[in-house]
């Protein structure tokens, strides 16, 4: 999960807590903080011009606000621009029938996982948790010590974290409709659950970049993901805009770190773009691939995540200098590929410890010892021979 140039500090537990990974990356970041704008909002962001090289010219509006006060809009003109905001600022939920009218007769019954807190919030509550992604299964553990139980996890399709059936959790499937009377809902199997007090969506998000809309072609219709990029990544029309860490389930920081590494060789001129027409295709085949796009436009489950992580890569370092300059971002390789497609079962063991799981730094620990699995592998392999 970290950086392949920083390490975890030794006491982080295997799966670190908020709190450790906010430090690590405020650590990993030092050497760069004075270059940090912070308490400034980007207003604006468009293409001012090209110069006569035919370089692109951006012009980015910011606003110092701090304290409830604003500070000057300034303009400045920049060379190339990098998006890293993030994904995870407007919280997509369904639209379901009923619904409208079920949360104005019951303000504060649905909610948002944006806006979750603390189970103590629930205390005593009949809750839905919506969903079965790895903020749908965290937070229905949390629930699950404060909520009137069993708690209910309503998923559409079967989620790729592993739980155990447990009295205090009851899975149903997908909410398709709300009934007012008795403050209920159905499920998709025609059972109706009554009396609940809330319904918690843990449903993702929309992509959306309020500061980037005067950009033609639009990166944003839908919102259900970025458009006219090449390989999730480059603007297509003018590559000197990039979008790293657009991708849903993924590792993030070895992602973004292979992807800068694509982007500061692509801006110097040392890795070369394919043809307009070839990135096009790329989008257009992804497009095929997911029925039109959509919510799985970005989704990179095992192993294309891995597979991605090593093209970045490879491009990376088919600079003709790569070896002698500029960082070496990460390869995947084989231990990685096979914690990756671990990683459910991995979740799992370290959930089940309990409390226990505080004190769980390895994965030895947890009974998955790479090593191990390796040479069972060779030794059966030799037997067969």
């Amino acid at each position: 999960m970290g950086f392949s140039d920083f390490d975890w500090p030794q006491d982080s537990q295997l799966f670190p807590k908020h709190e450790t990974v906010t430090q690590y990356l405020e650590d990993y970041a030092a050497d760069i903080k004075h270059l940090i704008h912070f308490n400034t909002q980007v207003l604006d962001i468009n293409l001012a011009g090209t110069k006569q090289d035919g370089q692109d010219v951006w012009c980015v509006k910011t606003q110092r606000v701090k304290h409830n006060t604003q500070g000057a809009v300034i303009e400045t003109r920049y060379d190339a621009v990098v998006v890293a905001n993030g994904h995870f600022a407007v919280p997509f939920i369904p639209q379901i029938k009923g619904m409208k009218g079920w949360a104005e007769q019951y303000p504060n019954a649905i909610s948002h996982s944006m806006y979750y807190k603390k189970p103590e919030d629930y205390t005593d509550l009949k809750t839905i948790v919506v969903g079965s992604g790895a903020s749908g299964i965290d937070i229905a553990m949390q629930l699950m010590q404060a909520c009137k139980l069993p708690l209910i996890q309503s998923q559409k399709s079967k989620g790729f974290l592993l739980s155990d059936p447990t009295p205090k959790k009851q899975e149903r499937e997908e909410i398709v409709e709300f009934i007012i009377e008795d403050r209920a809902v159905r499920f998709a199997d025609g059972t109706v659950e009554k009396d609940i007090d809330c319904i918690l969506f843990c449903t993702g998000y929309f992509y959306s970049y309020p500061f980037l809309n005067n950009l033609d072609p639009p990166l944003v219709t839908s919102g259900t993901h970025v458009e006219n990029l090449y390989q999730h990544l480059i603007y297509r029309p003018h590559p000197t805009l990039c979008l790293p860490t657009l991708q849903q389930r993924v590792i993030p920081f070895p992602m973004a770190e292979a992807q800068s590494a694509v982007i500061a060789r692509l801006w110097n001129n040392r890795i070369s773009l394919p043809s307009i027409s070839s990135m096009k295709t790329w989008e257009q085949n992804l497009l095929n691939e997911t029925n039109g796009g959509g919510r799985d436009f970005h989704l990179l489950l095992f192993p294309k995540d891995a597979n991605y992580i090593n093209a970045m890569f490879e491009w990376s370092m088919s600079a003709s200098d790569a070896e002698t300059k500029g960082k070496r971002p990460p390869r995947w390789g084989e231990k990685q590929y096979w914690m990756r497609e671990k990683f459910p079962e991995i979740k799992k063991a370290f959930q089940d410890r309990g409390e226990g799981r505080h004190q769980v730094r390895t994965l030895e620990e947890l009974g998955f010892d790479f090593e191990k699995v390796k040479e069972e592998v060779y030794v059966e392999q030799k037997s067969l021979l």
